[in-house]
């Protein structure tokens, strides 16, 4: 479990600032603009010692603000109603607060209350799984921050959008944003944060697979979240020693983790920002699978079934897919044929589902940093080009004050024009290359896509194969006419394996790179069909293992194959193989 960090702007603490508060409230009854102001400030102080007092004067505050039409105290009440309602798990009700801000932010919007608006509904998209439009949100804070040199905002941003990578696969993008905040941190000697981001790298570590490293981070962070008394810390940090143990299937081991970190939940305080409902949900999860593993089918029943109801609740896709596929093998198991088959088939449908959101996400996440890219770029040249416009103008201010003679205003005039000329036929170069770095751009972004389905058909027939399989082991314990419905439902899944597949991806492939196959016939004559369609795999940067996934050759085939292309090509070791076929 990674951490994901909230913004808060803590301008006011204490019951004592809060009795201040109300004394200026009172002094202030004829000015309604200051008073929604103070009512937010009030909110805000009453937030760590009386929830439902903060969540009355916030609501108090929204309400003279809408009647005064103030809308800088509109958008800080918003933004401490979105605070609030997060707390308390109402994502619904905590994004509308948030967008609400957001659609009111103007010139005069206090940069901090900016940061904590983009960071309040980046973590709320963050939680429902809408990954593009939290790194969208993520981003947009992280610019205010580096703009205003705020180093407390930038940490918390490089880790937030460290996690939105960590969590859409790109793990070496978040560990080198996890590292940043993680030397902000330690140059603030912000402890907490800090202690929370060495469990964050020591995540990734463990997504890469390098157990040691991860382990060596997770270690380092545990005297420092004990001393600290950082139960939320604590949590992830059991959670994921936990899920080193599981994955060493040391479930025993395992086991005392995941009841360590339930217990460390239960011992967050009021003061604590996050959703107690995804933590929860999360270890519920592990301790279903331990049990199920440990062969305690009930017990890890009850656990699958608590975190079908809440992920239901909260819009927890992923949680959701994994308890029912939990319950479908827990039935199956105890011999309930009936019951495992209808969970079989939602967990199908939910998988399906689950796995095209899941796709979209990362899609989205390519594009957003593509337009991303693509907008720095542009802002970048129309300053650039603002500033040659700034130096033109001075230059012409002071060629008209200073020219005295009139041979000299002709020469520099001249040499002005002659300057433009060239400027402008750079800027023409600049752009040509640009169009052509666009293009090469939509092509990769063309063939990840194509990569994206071909592993999608084959996770999906991979999926497909495993049903039918688990199903024909049910048919023989089963009366005649069930055995029949089983054959008939064994019939359909096995017909809707792709068996066209090579067809399939062969058009689309065309499609993207038409003269590929041409061009490299044309110079290699000898290479063989099979050797063909490796070579379009590889155009697509697909791994070995994947390769192997597709063609359903092993590993070791396919490390074969591509040492003889190597011989044909008549290219080197050391010689990139996939950026060799991307000339073509």
């Amino acid at each position: 479990m990674v951490f994901t960090i909230l913004l808060i702007n803590n301008t006011i603490n204490g019951q004592n600032k809060a009795d201040s508060l109300r004394l200026a409230i009172t002094g202030s009854s004829k000015d309604l603009n200051r008073q929604a102001v103070l009512y937010a400030a009030l909110s805000e102080a009453l937030s760590k010692v009386n929830f439902d007092s903060s969540l009355f004067y916030a609501k108090k505050g929204l309400q003279l603000s809408e009647k005064a039409g103030y809308i800088e105290g509109i958008i800080k009440n918003c933004l401490q109603l979105g605070n609030l309602t997060t707390r308390r798990d109402s994502l619904d009700l905590a994004q509308k607060f948030y967008e609400r801000a957001v659609v009111l932010i103007n010139d005069k919007t206090d940069s901090i209350d900016l940061m904590a608006i983009w960071n309040g509904l980046a973590y709320v998209y963050d939680l429902r799984s809408d990954f593009s439009r939290a790194l969208d949100g993520y981003m947009k804070g992280l610019e205010i921050a580096e703009r205003t040199n705020n180093d407390l905002g930038k940490s918390y941003f490089y880790n937030n959008i460290a996690v939105i990578y960590d969590r859409t696969g790109s793990f070496r993008k978040g560990l080198g944003y996890y590292k940043r905040a993680l030397l902000l941190f330690e140059r603030r000697h912000d402890s907490v944060y800090y202690a929370n981001a060495l469990i964050n790298i020591g995540l990734a570590y463990k997504n890469l697979e390098m157990i040691d490293s991860a382990n060596y981070f997770f270690i380092r962070s545990l005297p420092i979240q004990q001393r600290l008394r950082n139960y939320y810390g604590i949590t992830n940090l059991y959670n994921n020693l936990g899920e080193l143990k599981f994955e060493a299937k040391e479930y025993d081991k395992a086991l005392h983790y995941f009841l360590l970190s339930q217990q460390m939940i239960s011992n967050l305080d009021s003061l604590f920002w996050g959703s107690r409902l995804y933590l929860n949900v999360q270890v519920a999860y592990d301790l279903g699978r331990t049990f199920q593993e440990m062969k305690e089918y009930g017990k890890a029943m009850n656990y699958f079934q608590e975190v079908k109801r809440n992920s239901g609740q909260a819009s927890f896709l992923s949680f959701e897919t994994d308890a029912i596929k939990g319950i479908s093998e827990i039935f199956e198991k105890t011999g309930k044929s009936d019951s495992a088959l209808k969970y079989a088939r939602l967990h199908m449908v939910y998988s399906d589902s689950l796995k095209k959101t899941e796709d979209n996400e990362r899609m989205a996440v390519i594009e957003f940093e593509y337009n991303y890219k693509k907008e720095k770029e542009r802002e970048a040249f129309a300053q650039a080009k603002q500033e040659v416009l700034e130096k033109r103008k001075e230059m012409r201010l002071m060629l008209l004050i200073g020219g005295i003679l009139t041979i000299s205003i002709i020469l520099l005039l001249l040499f002005l024009l002659q300057r433009s000329k060239i400027r402008r036929m750079n800027l023409l170069k600049s752009n040509l290359q640009l169009e052509k770095s666009n293009l090469m751009k939509d092509l990769s972004l063309k063939n990840r896509e194509l990569a994206s389905k071909v592993m999608s058909l084959i996770e999906k027939n991979e999926l497909l194969a495993e049903m039918s399989e688990r199903l024909k082991k049910i048919i023989p314990a089963t009366d005649d006419s069930n055995s029949e419905l089983l054959r008939s439902v064994v019939h359909d899944l096995q017909h809707q394996h792709s068996e066209g597949f090579w067809e399939e991806f062969n058009v689309h492939f065309k499609e993207i790179n038409p003269d590929f196959y041409t061009r490299l016939s044309k110079e290699f004559s000898d290479l063989s069909p099979n050797e063909m369609k490796l070579c379009a795999f590889l155009k697509l940067n697909l791994s070995t293992k994947e390769i192997s996934m597709i063609t359903r050759k092993n590993e070791h085939s396919i490390k074969i194959a591509r040492y003889r292309l190597r011989q044909k090509f008549g290219i080197s070791r050391e010689e990139n193989l996939v950026m060799f076929l991307g000339r073509y």
